[in-house]
């Protein structure tokens, strides 16, 4: 059941005050077995990503399903991110160690494919028209959003990763920074 919460209309909330929600609707989107994983907003409606695979595309005022991605994934769905604000791409990432791109009809664009585990971020670099995907991996994989084609080979360096994070040894040892000074 997914629950839509409101603040209640009467004037602010001090920062020591908890936020009084209140359910203003109840709403059972998905079959009795599944849970939902993930809902986001964009483009003026709620997406909602469920352990039963499926993605659904609901209208906020009226919380009707418009668009529903049955087996959108062949395991549940983790993630949704938005990706492109003016044709209202989205990404879905799934723990089946995939990623897909989505138009907002439901039109699979691409499919991201053999990811090192569970999608856990998606973010995409619009200077560079790159779609930067992390699986519970080392560091992010960058794809190329219009040929859906892994890039990040080509890129090198520019991917960080744990060990590239990791402080530089010398001769002596290794390098330790405490309080941002660098002792040897």
């Amino acid at each position: 059941t997914l629950h839509i919460l409101a603040l209640p209309r009467r004037g602010t909330i001090a920062p020591s005050e908890t936020a009084p929600f209140e359910t203003i609707k109840k709403l059972n989107i998905c079959s009795d077995e599944y849970y939902v994983r993930t809902v986001m907003c964009f483009g003026g409606r709620i997406y909602v990503g469920s352990f039963d695979r499926c993605v659904r595309i609901l209208e906020p005022g009226t919380l009707r399903t418009v668009v529903e991605l049955r087996d959108a994934h062949t395991a549940g769905v983790a993630l949704l991110a938005p990706v492109d604000p003016v044709n209202q791409l989205f990404v879905s990432g799934s723990f089946d160690k995939s990623a897909k791109l989505w138009s907002p009809d439901g039109t699979c664009m691409h499919h991201f494919k053999d990811l090192e585990g569970t999608i856990s971020g998606i973010v995409l670099n619009p200077t560079q028209g790159t779609l930067w995907i992390n699986a519970n991996s080392e560091g992010p994989q960058a794809f190329d959003i219009r040929s859906g084609i892994n890039i990040s080979r080509h890129l090198g360096r520019l991917i960080p990763t744990a060990s590239s994070q990791r402080a530089p040894s010398t001769s002596t040892g290794t390098r330790s920074y405490e309080d941002g000074k660098h002792t040897s």
